[in-house]
Order: structure tokens, then sequence, then C-alpha cells
């Protein structure tokens, strides 16, 4: 009979976990870089972060689509503009 485990992380699932991160961040860099190179880069918030003057940034997102935000009023929002080639 197989044994149910346990839900606490082993050291194992930890370097799985940390190697598909990195893969992660690397993709997302590279995709940045192929297609934001012409704004300035910044590692902001947590997060890499691709700047169109103060009010304006970009980052690529989990599916690798680039997410524009802008800030009006104070507050930051998600707009629906493409990359100023």
């Amino acid at each position: 009979m197989k044994s149910l485990g346990t839900i606490l992380p082993t050291k194992q699932s930890e370097r799985c976990n940390d190697l598909f991160a990195k893969r992660e961040k690397a993709e997302r860099m590279r995709v940045g870089a192929a297609n934001l190179s012409q704004f300035e880069y910044r590692f902001a918030e947590g997060e890499d972060r691709w700047y169109d003057g103060p009010d304006r940034f970009a980052i690529v997102g989990r599916t690798r689509k680039i997410l524009w935000f802008e800030r009006r009023n104070g507050e930051w929002f998600s707009t629906k503009v493409k990359v100023l080639a």
C-alpha cells in the first residue's frame, strides 16, 4: 500500500521549486530584454520593471505577456497599451 506522504516540503522539492523559479525569471527577463530594451530597467517592489517615464512601466507576466501600468491620481492602474517600437 502506498503512503500518502506529507505536505511538508522536502529538500528535493525545494530544490526543484527553486530551479523552476530561476528558469521562469530568466525567461521573463529574456522576453523583457527582447521587447522592452528601449525602456529603463529597474527592479522595484519585488518585480522586474521597464519604465517609460515616471508614471508608466511594463512587466512581463507569468504568461509572457507584456503588461503596462500607469499612475493616475496617485494610484497604479493596468492599461491596454501595446509596446511602443
